[in-house]
């Protein structure tokens, strides 16, 4: 098989582009031996004709939809680009593209048996490999047939879904998860990833600590794990909440996307930034994390959008954090204290009685009253703060923004 094919790597259904350079299997780095890649593209309306001309500097040698109207953008952007409705006959006739393989024939397949040429999976264990025919993996078998007839399948024990786009509609009347939420999904992205690490390294065996995200066998496969990053580019950040103080600096308190960026479920360890000009930035580092929340759910992460606030002498940090494993419906809003805004801060609990919401801010009126206000879900509340910061005084009020359309 050569590296211009890549039949199983798409589907007769596809309705995005697939663009496959082979830099992509050599890894990062790779330099291509010719100066530009010869593409083709499948799927070239709508957003293929978009990547399409992102990728326009190299050859568009050829291009593939079965709706040639909704195509017309791609086929006149591209006038050399030789056209076609199926792409297998695509694939047939081009002989110059530039991309994937699809996998050797195992072994233990039977000599009367094909593999698919439309898509498919093959899983490898340490004790055998089961071939799974079409994408959704509905029917999947040990090969040979005969090792299938052998095995004895174990009980049914997890519940079985009801189809997705009838948890989706569940999920909607009922608030239930689905049983592939991104809390799921995400585990099943970090075993693919891994495994593509896995192949990095020539198929080594490779040990997993997920909660330390790193490999423990091999150092050098720690190294795909990472980007280098550009100086005074080192973290993923999000959701700033800037406040000048006293000493005339702008302090900025972002959640932080830990590396390597999974989901929102890693989000964790509290960075401050400053600055006195909006061009030289200073990190003070990490000040606060999911293993110093004694309240906070056993599993750490969904440190999620802070506010910072400064009275009496005090900075008072609010952070939002669950504090159970079913994260969406246990939120609280921490605070955490110090007599320093970039450091030495210590959780001191949450404020009571609030629903799970999140996204906290405080302001602090002329007069010196302090006000909370958080949200969620298209909802947004506030409150006043009792003089101890810890406490609302009174009731908290609907904002009534409505809900946001």
């Amino acid at each position: 098989m050569n590296r211009r094919r890549f039949i199983g790597l798409t589907s007769s259904g596809i309705s995005a582009v697939m663009i496959i350079p082979r830099h992509t299997l050599g890894g990062r780095g790779f330099i291509a031996p010719s100066d530009k890649l010869n593409i083709a593209g499948i799927g070239v309306g709508g957003q293929g004709a978009w990547d399409l001309k992102s990728v326009e500097t190299e050859n568009i040698i050829a291009l593939c939809d079965v709706d040639w109207e909704r195509a017309a953008e791609s086929f006149e952007r591209f006038p050399t680009a030789r056209r076609y409705r199926d792409f297998r006959i695509m694939l047939e006739k081009e002989k110059e593209i530039d991309g994937g393989i699809i996998p050797a024939r195992p072994d233990e397949l039977e000599d009367n048996r094909e593999l698919s040429r439309e898509d498919g999976m093959i899983f490898v264990g340490s004790k055998g490999k089961i071939y799974v025919e079409g994408w959704g993996g509905q029917s999947p078998r040990i090969i040979p047939e005969t090792k299938m007839q052998e095995y004895s399948q174990p009980p049914k024990t997890l519940k079985r879904s009801i189809g997705h786009h009838a948890e989706w509609i569940k999920t909607c009347k009922e608030g239930t998860p689905t049983r592939s939420n991104f809390q799921f999904a995400s585990l099943i992205t970090e075993t693919v990833l891994l495994g593509t690490v896995c192949v990095r390294l020539g198929g080594k065996k490779l040990y997993w600590d997920s909660k330390n995200i790193k490999i423990t066998n091999a150092e050098e496969a720690n190294t795909h794990l990472h980007y280098t990053y550009r100086s005074g580019w080192h973290l993923f950040t999000a959701d700033p909440s800037a406040h000048v103080w006293a000493d005339g600096r702008l302090y900025v308190y972002p959640s932080h996307d830990v590396a390597p960026p999974r989901g929102c479920d890693l989000m964790d360890r509290y960075h401050v930034f400053s600055t006195n000009d909006m061009v030289h930035w200073t990190d003070h580092g990490e000040i606060l994390n999911s293993g110093q929340v004694p309240w906070g759910r056993a599993e750490g992460g969904f440190m999620w959008a802070p506010d910072c606030a400064y009275k009496n002498g005090m900075y008072y940090f609010y952070f939002p954090h669950p504090s159970e494993t079913e994260w969406n419906t246990s939120w609280k809003i921490g605070i955490a204290i110090s007599n320093k805004p970039a450091s030495n801060f210590t959780v001191k609990g949450y404020i009571e009685n609030l629903e799970p919401m999140i996204d906290p801010c405080i302001f602090i009126d002329d007069d010196g009253q302090a006000y909370f206000y958080y949200g969620g879900r298209g909802v947004c509340k506030g409150g006043k703060l009792k003089e101890n910061m810890y406490e609302i005084d009174g009731e908290m009020q609907d904002m009534a923004l409505g809900r946001l359309s």
